[in-house]
């Protein structure tokens, strides 16, 4: 599984349970179609990440694990059923994209994981693990297919563009900072 940047190869068929169509009309204009997909965890385990800008940092070197891939496990090892939610998903790329929904797969040409290479490297320690051989789980996905692999090189350099969010805001969200925040500059000695 390693990234590179070459196109992806190949068909590949992705069962899911759920399946909606939500193609923008200026996506539509621009023969790009958009699904969104809840799929089994298993089934996107064997999707190449030929067109990611990288690939499972951890790969060859588990000492490469940093916090995110351990929020990853910790959520698939205590809360897989919340998995689908606390997770942000894999995006996934072709070139074309038949959904079949009698049968339930979506049928995918020159498929590539695009975002979600950590996830999917997660998911695979675990899945393939003895702890993980029972699991089963939901993901969500993205589907994007587009027919230029020049577009699919600008998506995934899009999508892997981020600002991190800080330590402090995270704190913030849960609360931790609501007590100081109301103590106002009296109590802290301003």
């Amino acid at each position: 599984m390693t990234a590179g940047h070459g196109t992806a190869t190949g068909a590949f068929n992705l069962p899911y349970s759920v399946i909606r169509n939500l193609t923008s009309p200026d996506e539509k204009a621009n023969g790009v179609q958009t699904w969104f997909a809840n799929v089994s965890a298993r089934d996107i385990l064997s999707i190449g990440t030929e067109d990611n800008l990288r690939s499972y940092i951890a790969e060859h070197a588990l000492s490469k694990r940093n916090p995110v891939h351990k929020q990853i496990q910790n959520t698939i090892e205590n809360l897989a059923d919340r998995f689908i939610n606390r997770n942000s998903g894999i995006t996934i790329t072709c070139t074309s994209c038949e959904v079949d929904d009698s049968k339930k797969v979506a049928h995918l040409n020159n498929a590539s994981i695009i975002n979600g290479a950590q996830t999917q490297g997660e998911l695979k320690r675990y899945l393939t693990g003895d702890d993980g051989e029972d699991a089963d789980f939901m993901v969500r996905v993205e589907i994007i297919m587009e027919p230029s692999h020049d577009q699919i090189v600008e998506i995934a350099i899009a999508r892997n563009t981020a600002t991190s969010v800080k330590s402090v805001s995270q704190a913030g969200a849960r609360g931790y900072l609501t007590e100081l925040k109301t103590s106002g500059p009296a109590r802290m000695g301003c």
